[in-house]
């Protein structure tokens, strides 16, 4: 009886990286952005409740929406540069 040996498996592709460095630049371009959006708005509202309390929670109230939307772009640009960073380390 001849024994029939399964040949092993082809070595994976190389990766080359330009993928990761791609998440990571795109992410960066993201993040910057609306963290300065995010910080500048929360000093806004530190100095605006030092100088006037009782509109400080009607202009919260307006702003609020507008500040979920750039923490969720950050997030998402902060989940790129971190799904970047993990596939530069695969290799």
């Amino acid at each position: 009886m001849s024994h029939i040996e399964n040949p092993p498996p082809p070595p994976p592709q190389p990766n080359n990286g330009c993928g990761a460095v791609a998440l990571i630049v795109i992410g960066a371009l993201i993040l910057v952005p609306s963290g300065l959006c995010t910080a500048i708005l929360g000093v806004g509202a530190v100095i605006d409740l030092n100088s006037n309390t009782s509109s400080f929670w009607s202009d919260l109230s307006d702003v609020g929406p507008w500040a979920l939307m750039v923490i969720a772009v950050a997030v998402a640009g902060f989940l790129m540069i971190r799904a970047g960073l993990r596939m530069q380390r695969r290799k």
